[in-house]
């Protein structure tokens, strides 16, 4: 069945938790851009215990374990060895355009890349991701959320099109080397999606 809207939500990637300490993206232009790690052990008073300068735009993360993918504007995917947090390293990378979003499932990285719709990384070797396929988006549109369900061989796309329009594209991603379309559902002020399950948000 198409997708069929329930609810709307806000939902904020920019926070991730690894026991006591908070990973922080510090956005582009601000000092220390790139990754910062934040002690949250006081959540009163938080305190920024590290950084870690990254090429491109720090736009989102998704930590896994002792990882953290990074979707990193211009530079594409890079990831980050956090298992010290107050050390952290990079481990690896992959440049393409416009990494916006990222979410990272089993060995693969879905990403959310702008004007260039949906990539799907191969990051089982950390040292040296590979970009395994792309799904393109019409000119003038951008990618700028991502979600995707493994089991199901899913990934759903939010898309900003021309003035407040956008949509939600579902992706059959069976075949990471031929992503397919399949349903799509519009929106106005498309920024981000989530699959909980069945649900759409």
């Amino acid at each position: 069945q198409p997708p069929r809207r329930v609810r709307a939500v806000r939902v904020d990637t920019r926070l991730a938790a690894r026991d006591r300490v908070r990973m922080a993206v510090a956005p582009a232009g601000f000092t220390g851009a790139g990754l910062q790690v934040v002690d949250a052990t006081n959540p009163a008073a938080p305190q920024v215990v590290a950084a870690l300068a990254l090429a491109g735009n720090a736009n989102d993360l998704h930590v896994v374990g002792n990882l953290a993918y990074i979707a990193a504007g211009d530079a594409g995917v890079q990831i980050v060895d956090i298992s010290n947090p107050r050390q952290p390293m990079l481990r690896g990378g992959v440049a393409f355009n416009g990494a916006t979003d990222i979410v990272v499932r089993n060995s693969r990285a879905y990403v959310a890349a702008g004007a260039d719709g949906l990539k799907i990384v191969d990051v089982s070797t950390p040292a040296a991701p590979v970009v395994l396929g792309t799904f393109p988006i019409a000119q003038s549109s951008l990618a700028n959320g991502v979600d995707a369900d493994p089991a199901r061989n899913l990934a759903v796309l939010s898309i900003a099109e021309t003035g407040f329009d956008g949509r939600v594209q579902v992706i059959d991603v069976s075949n990471p080397a031929a992503p397919v379309g399949r349903d799509t559902l519009p929106f106005q002020f498309c920024q981000d999606v989530s699959l909980n399950g069945a649900t759409l948000l």
